[in-house]
């Protein structure tokens, strides 16, 4: 089962304490946003299982992701993070695209140097020396095509 949070919605997250919104699945790649009364939808994970195990199940890995962010953020060097950020999307997109490339990054320089705490001109160093180690691939303004994982996930201290 596939539990999408508010924050994975694209742009729709609770306007309320009331209520939340979630993506429900409706086939192999369809999602449709949909709200819910937040003690209703409570009531009813309550008396499903296989719901609640699914969204506890979300809610570790986040805590999880987080937790790693955090370290990330705190011990690695710039062209560390950029590579363990480009891991993380490659590990994202292939859950949702079979591992197509190249990976669409959907962010800006700039958005990603906010996320990993860098300047831009840090970022774009960052990503001109993975691109000179002939590990990615720059493809456009907003596509990286990773060409070497095994060296991308060592330079990202990813265990």
């Amino acid at each position: 089962m596939t539990v999408c949070s508010p924050k994975s919605a694209a742009g729709s997250s609770p306007s309320t304490r009331s209520s939340s919104r979630y993506r429900v699945p409706l086939g192999p790649k369809t999602t449709a946003p949909c709200s819910f009364e937040r003690t209703r939808f409570n009531a009813f994970v309550g008396r499903h299982i296989d719901l609640a195990c699914a969204l506890a199940e979300d809610t570790s890995e986040r805590l999880v992701r987080a937790t790693e962010n955090m370290t990330v953020i705190g011990q690695l060097r710039s062209t560390e993070r950029v590579a363990h950020f480009l891991i993380e999307i490659f590990e994202l997109y292939a859950t949702q695209h079979a591992g197509a490339q190249p990976l669409a990054l959907h962010f800006t320089r700039h958005e990603i140097a906010d996320y990993l705490g860098l300047t831009l001109e840090t970022v774009s160093r960052s990503f001109s020396k993975l691109r000179d180690l002939e590990v990615i691939a720059l493809v456009g303004v907003d596509s990286v095509a990773i060409l070497n994982e095994k060296r991308l996930t060592d330079i990202a201290k990813v265990s």
